[in-house]
């Protein structure tokens, strides 16, 4: 709504209304006033003429004309500061009216009394009377032919201004019927009138311009302002917040209004600039994360089709080879068929831990296993396979000093191998001539008051190299440097996020310096407490090993048949009594029936799951039955394995598990029996 329009529609009217009740008041009050004057001006005049009234009947009881006379002669003298202008007693007879005596004008010659002894004409009476223009039409009928006739008092005071009239009449104690007349001063009374009125008229003045001021100021520095802010808040919901806003004062709360509103305005635009750069930051990263995620999209394609790759190279040589073997076919190449058949399994069995190790470090449900490490042996094991199996043209360094055999500290040996293992399988993968190196040194440090062995592991190669701006995403997971590494050398780009990953969890990090075309180094330093306990040496191993399993007494318990033929086909060597269950209800009788020294047990199984059947087992046999049971499942994951032990299994046995580690593995049971 605009100015105008607001000054029309609500202030126009609103002044209207003030001047038509100040015009109302002007008009009806004076008009009461002028009854009210009017009636005190009558009520005064009735005393001053009855007074005057007693003083002439007593006169003219006693027949004293002379103090008739005397009275008149004051009243001529003194008619100003009376209530009476003029005054008359009359009388009546058959022979008409008569006039005895007159106060003020009337007693003047030629006048009233003229009036009275004949017919007088219209312009006589004018001149009696003081009459200003024409004869009103109400007394014109008092008239015969335009005089007056002969007439009675009544008639003729038709011709007087009865507004301030009085008439008193009585009988004298002669018999004469008298009436006395005194009319009131209208001059006196208009003057009055007037000194009352005239503070009235000033009042109304004022009040007349205080409401044009009231007005005013309404409208200009209430309505005005308040458009203002209107317009202003309408314009800043609009999202204009730079909106100019107009000062006013702030000594009144409209000025205190506006500069609130003012302070909301340059709080609201400080916002709007603070959200406007979040906005656009917001953006930036939204663009900087879509770009990633489409290079971690593209990565995981590619990391999908490497896995294919990688899935089905060994899948390929091991359905091959079994094919092959099912048909007993001799192509003079057994030995090598069944070694092709071994690779491809450990390759198709790393590729699966490696996801599996990638998948429990991304949700941080990885936990080392810390134990006593012998680092010399460690180091000869570590570096004995790849010795046996190096390309023509590469030679393998190994560097270390010769008081490494004294120290045994405390750490998980099965990570720590991981993580050198993807480091030294790197360095052979990517060099095709010259040599790769591993190098360790250590030196006695001090852990939080214990003694320790700070290592420096490094592992250095003559290999293809990596450019420098591709260092850092070849540590991110599924990420090689380019797709031809892939294409060329094999892997799933996993190894050195796992590495990386878990030396993050030893308290360490890797370091990588490459130059491309000549080689790389790969490194990490650890600090390692140091322990008195002896780690078993894998000589006490094989004789453990070695002892004869021809005495355990084994239940396999298996849904899956080519899984009952493998385990058939592992132990029958060793002579072991085994009794094969394919369901958990079968185990249930085998139990019932025979007494065992160790029971292999699946967990995921049809109709009874592993776990349900050892509660069955447990509840049928009592608290006596002492035969351990193993969970022999391919769930890998710590929190699975703790779970299992939590039902009462005594240990846990991972698929898939080779005849050498299923063998030392039932040799505690031989041992404990």
């Amino acid at each position: 709504m605009s100015w105008n329009s607001i000054v029309v529609r609500i202030w126009v009217p609103f002044l209207a209304s003030a001047l038509t009740l100040l015009y109302f008041l002007a008009v009806h009050v004076p008009n009461l006033q002028q009854k009210t004057l009017r009636k005190f001006y009558i009520e005064k005049l009735q005393i001053e003429a009855e007074a005057l009234g007693n003083v002439v009947k007593h006169s003219l009881d006693r027949e004293d004309f002379a103090m008739l006379a005397d009275l008149t002669q004051m009243y001529r003298d003194s008619s100003n500061a009376s209530q009476l202008a003029e005054a008359a007693v009359f009388s009546e007879d058959e022979f008409g009216t008569s006039v005895f005596g007159v106060l003020g004008r009337w007693s003047e010659p030629g006048h009233l009394a003229t009036l009275l002894d004949e017919d007088v004409p219209m312009e006589r009476i004018a001149e009696v009377v003081q009459w200003e223009g024409s004869l009103p039409s109400e007394k014109k009928a008092f008239l015969q032919e335009n005089q007056i006739p002969n007439a009675s008092f009544d008639e003729f005071k038709v011709l007087l201004d009865t507004s301030l009239l009085h008439t008193q009449s009585y009988t004298t104690r002669a018999g004469l019927a008298v009436t006395f007349v005194a009319v009131g001063d209208k001059a006196a009374f208009e003057a009055e009138l007037a000194d009352l009125r005239d503070p009235f008229f000033i009042l109304q003045t004022f009040l007349a311009l205080g409401a044009i001021a009231l007005f005013y100021y309404l409208a200009f520095h209430i309505s005005r302002p308040i458009i203002g802010v209107a317009a202003v808040a309408e314009e800043m919901r609009q999202g204009n917040f730079e909106v100019e806003i107009e000062e006013i004062s702030s000594l009144n709360e409209m000025g205190a209004l506006t500069q609130a509103l003012r302070e909301l305005r340059d709080d609201l635009l400080k916002k709007r600039r603070e959200n406007d750069e979040l906005t656009n930051d917001m953006e930036r990263k939204i663009v900087e994360r879509t770009e990633q995620l489409e290079v971690a999209l593209q990565a995981k394609d590619e990391f999908l089709s490497t896995m294919s790759h990688e899935i089905r190279t060994p899948l390929h040589s091991l359905i091959a080879i079994a094919d092959m073997l099912r048909r007993e076919e001799d192509h003079g190449q057994r030995g090598d068929l069944l070694k092709s058949l071994s690779t491809s399994s450990k390759q198709l069995l790393a590729l699966i831990n490696d996801i599996l190790d990638f998948s429990k470090i991304s949700a941080g449900k990885l936990e080392l296993h810390v134990e006593p490490v012998p680092l010399r042996q460690f180091f000869d094991e570590l570096a004995a396979p790849f010795e046996v199996s190096l390309k023509p043209g590469v030679e393998f360094v190994k560097s270390w000093p010769e008081r490494l055999e004294d120290h045994v500290v405390e750490a998980d040996a099965m990570r720590l191998s991981q993580i050198l293992h993807n480091l030294l399988s790197n360095a052979f993968k990517f060099t095709e001539k010259g040599e790769v190196i591993l190098g360790v040194r250590c030196k006695k440090v001090d852990l939080e008051g214990r003694p320790a062995v700070g290592l420096e592991v490094q592992v250095v190669d003559t290999g293809v190299g990596i450019a420098p701006e591709n260092v850092d995403d070849i540590l991110k997971a599924f990420t090689q440097e380019n797709s031809s590494i892939s294409r060329k050398f094999g892997g799933t780009g996993l190894g050195l996020s796992i590495v990386n990953r878990l030396l993050h969890l030893m308290g360490s990090e890797l370091e990588v310096q490459s130059t491309l075309g000549q080689g790389s180094m790969f490194g990490f330093y650890l600090v390692l407490p140091l322990t008195d306990q002896v780690a078993t040496t894998s000589e006490d191993d094989r004789e453990e090993v070695a002892v004869s399993l021809d005495q355990l007494r084994l239940l396999y318990v298996e849904d899956m048949e080519p899984n009952r033929f493998v385990m058939k086909a592992m132990v029958k060597p060793w002579s072991v009594q085994l009794d094969l269950a394919e369901s958990g209800q079968q185990a249930l009788e085998l139990v019932a029936e025979k007494e065992y020294d160790l029971v292999l047990m699946d967990i995921q199984m049809p109709e009874m799951d592993g776990v349900e059947t050892l509660r069955q087992i447990r509840a049928r046999r009592g608290s006596a039955w002492k035969t351990p049971v193993v969970a022999f499942t391919a769930h890998a994951q710590d929190k699975e394995a703790q779970k299992y032990k939590a039902e009462g299994f005594a240990d846990v046995l991972t698929k898939p598990t080779g005849p050498d580690a299923l063998k030392s593995f039932l040799h505690q049971f031989v041992v404990n029996k």
